[in-house]
């Protein structure tokens, strides 16, 4: 079997390479190492370095490929705000050139989308998304993925991609590159007893450990396309955590308990206070998720054996 990975030198993309070579698949790396990390690479993956913005696959690289994973994005929050034009060209007109250049080679291949909890937008109060709810993003990063979503379900409704698509809670683990538990432990390190904390500390999120990401994300591309249903998944845990509380925990696995954070009470465009999923649809694909007390313990392990940024 051959998967074609992009954003394959990013975060969850590059664990899904290693989780695919493992399986013994046959993967194609692709990645434009704008945001990627070259030292997240698999060596046994076939690696093409290509914009898909800019660069078309050629019909060579999707010949015979049985598996698409899309993750090449302006995967920030905070970035696409401050770059909504290249956030709606990558995100929307990346994702929409490589789904037909795929359908006009390997027509039966499938096409997994990472799209993001973020299409949801903000609730007054904590509640779990589903599927089906009425998206409605509020920032311009959520935005991105959600016109992607449509786009590439007129392409399953008027062609027939083979399409699952794929809305993260927060995934969070080893190469991860950004957000509150690598943040936080940066500002730990450089903290002398006071840390600040974006936002109200009220925030509630969904963790999901990479590995589970992983497993229901990989379970999610074996499903049978239901023509009857939206093929839209929920990858999460369904169990919200404090973002004050993963602040703690980042501070105990480090050895810091003593520190005290200091709420900001203002955050970054885009922000939302409450962004949890319903994974009723992945459940059985991941039954114990990793807690978020021994996840983090296993992402400071992790971040500890890091250089560290200059």
């Amino acid at each position: 079997m051959k998967a074609l990975i992009t954003g394959a030198a990013g975060f969850v993309g590059s664990h899904l390479t290693d989780e695919l070579l493992r399986r013994g698949w046959e993967v194609v790396a692709v990645d434009s190492l704008a945001d990627g990390n070259r030292t997240n690479l698999n060596p046994a993956a076939q690696f093409i370095q290509a914009d898909l913005t800019r660069d078309r696959l050629d019909q060579a690289t999707l010949r015979h490929v049985d598996l698409v994973l899309h993750y090449a994005a302006v995967a920030s929050v905070p970035r696409a705000s401050n770059e909504p034009y290249t956030a709606f060209s990558t995100n929307v007109q990346g994702t929409i050139g490589l789904a037909e250049s795929l359908r006009s080679v390997s027509p039966n291949a499938t096409f997994v989308f990472a799209s993001s909890a973020a299409v949801y937008g903000s609730h007054r109060i904590p509640s779990l998304c589903k599927e089906n709810d009425v998206p409605a993003p509020s920032s311009v990063y959520g935005a991105t993925k959600l016109a992607a979503e449509f786009g590439l379900l007129a392409l399953r409704d008027s062609f027939g991609l083979n399409l699952r698509i794929v809305r993260y809670a927060n995934v969070y683990g080893p190469r991860q590159p950004r957000y509150i538990m690598y943040d936080m432990y940066h500002k730990i390190r450089r903290s002398n007893g006071t840390v600040a904390v974006l936002g109200s500390g009220k925030q509630l999120r969904d963790f999901i450990f990479v590995d589970d990401a992983v497993t229901a994300t990989l379970a999610v591309a074996g499903q049978p396309d239901n023509s009857e249903t939206k093929p839209i998944y929920n990858i999460g845990t369904g169990i919200s955590t404090g973002v004050l509380d993963v602040a703690a925990l980042v501070a105990r696995a480090m050895g810091r308990p003593e520190i005290r954070f200091e709420v900001t009470r203002s955050s970054w465009v885009g922000d939302v206070d409450y962004l949890l999923l319903d994974p009723a649809r992945i459940r059985a694909h991941i039954p114990v998720p990793v807690t978020v007390e021994e996840g983090v313990r296993r992402f400071v392990a992790w971040i500890e054996t890091q250089p560290t940024p200059a």
